[in-house]
């Protein structure tokens, strides 16, 4: 609350500064006049996901594939002007959203304004002709990219330096669109849906246009219902124009178990248009846990596999594969979350040494275990030895 600064521009790079470094962008917000003048009294600056996006109407298309990423955030920070230096004399540090990663800020919207430096480096690289600038590759698709870098005379060193870059690039974009898909929720068609808003929270942005492509599908049929047994229904379903197949959907009220005939779910793990036409048609509006696969979803690669304590796995190499590579990416995250700040350093070392003092303690007490047990059955088997 103490910070002092001297002008408009260096208010915004000390909020955007602090802002990048704890993981969030900002907006200008609301500007403040002294009576009668266009002197300034008060500046403020907003999180980007301040306020709730108005609602675009149905002639207003080309926001359609914008992302929802108003939260209605409350942090802020306003500037006072007293005797020209800028005070700081407001400020809201909570969010109410997920902040960006270390490995996120970079596609921060305030952390990529172009810089007169920054345009200088590229200019130049432009002009000196490096390919990497050309749109035109940027373009390919995964089917082709391995005829883009290969070809009859290409030394093995060349290719695998090729091909390292384009998994890196693969890899940017999978970043970004992890970060799309944590920072705002996809456009709704139909805004006030409960089903497309639970489909828009759970789902990757990509699966989400798939799935609100079959509902809006489903609309377009008829249904009717041609069986009911204790809250176990059967419906025909068909399109409403042209030469489409009817399809048999079962829907168990209960359970909330739903098959169709098509079997699109077994398929591709997505429920189909017939099948969202009768939840629709019986008031669902939420999808049942056991129709998100688990692939699909925003924290997919998050989610750590659940063991049953006594649970048999068929595949023991298997297990231990995932295990690992799962804690070796919370690990990862983890160090990486705490390497901007010494205290959270601090923290980490702190809790990494103990956790590795837990495990050696565990470690050898599951060792002496094992020998008492061993040295045990030595001893029943030499009793018996005597016996007989």
């Amino acid at each position: 609350m103490n910070t002092v600064v001297c002008n408009e521009g260096e208010t915004y790079k000390l909020y955007n500064d602090y802002a990048i470094g704890v993981g969030f962008s900002i907006r200008r917000g609301t500007t403040r006049y002294h009576v009668g003048t266009r002197d300034i009294s008060q500046k403020e600056y907003y999180c980007s996901s301040e306020g709730f996006s108005k609602e675009v109407k149905l002639c207003e298309t080309r926001y359609r594939n914008r992302f929802e990423t108003r939260t209605g955030c409350q942090a802020m920070v306003r500037f006072t002007i007293v005797d020209g230096m800028w005070k700081v004399t407001k400020f809201i540090s909570d969010h109410n959203h997920e902040l960006a990663s270390p490995s996120e800020i970079h596609l921060l919207r305030s952390n990529r304004e172009l810089t007169a430096s920054k345009a200088s480096v590229i200019n130049s690289m432009i002009n000196a002709g490096i390919s990497g600038f050309k749109s035109s590759q940027r373009s390919e698709s995964t089917n082709n990219v391995l005829n883009g870098i290969a070809n009859k005379s290409i030394s093995l060193t060349k290719f695998v330096l090729s091909f390292e870059d384009v998994v890196a690039r693969w890899r940017s974009e999978e970043a970004s669109e992890d970060y799309n898909c944590k920072k705002g929720l996809p456009s709704l068609t139909i805004r006030n849906s409960g089903i497309l808003n639970h489909a828009a929270k759970v789902y990757t942005n990509k699966i989400f246009k798939l799935f609100q492509n079959e509902l809006l599908n489903g609309i377009a049929t008829n249904w009717s219902e041609i069986a009911c047994h204790d809250n176990v229904y059967s419906f025909e379903v068909v399109g409403e124009w042209g030469n489409s197949r009817t399809r048999t959907v079962h829907f168990n009220a209960s359970t909330m178990d739903i098959s169709c005939t098509c079997k699109k779910f077994q398929s591709m793990g997505l429920l189909c248009s017939h099948a969202l036409k009768i939840f629709i048609v019986k008031n669902v509006t939420k999808i049942p846990d056991n129709y998100i696969l688990r692939r699909w979803t925003k924290d997919a690669k998050k989610r750590m596999i659940e063991y049953v304590q006594g649970e048999s796995h068929a595949n023991d190499e298997e297990t231990a594969t995932i295990f690992r590579n799962n804690l070796m990416k919370l690990s990862y995250d983890i160090i990486m979350r705490s390497q901007g700040n010494e205290a959270t350093r601090q923290f980490c070392r702190d809790a990494l040494r103990k956790l590795d003092i837990d495990i050696n303690r565990e470690l050898t007490r599951l060792q002496l275990s094992e020998n008492d047990a061993t040295t045990e059955n030595q001893i029943n088997e030499d009793e018996r030895v005597i016996l007989f």
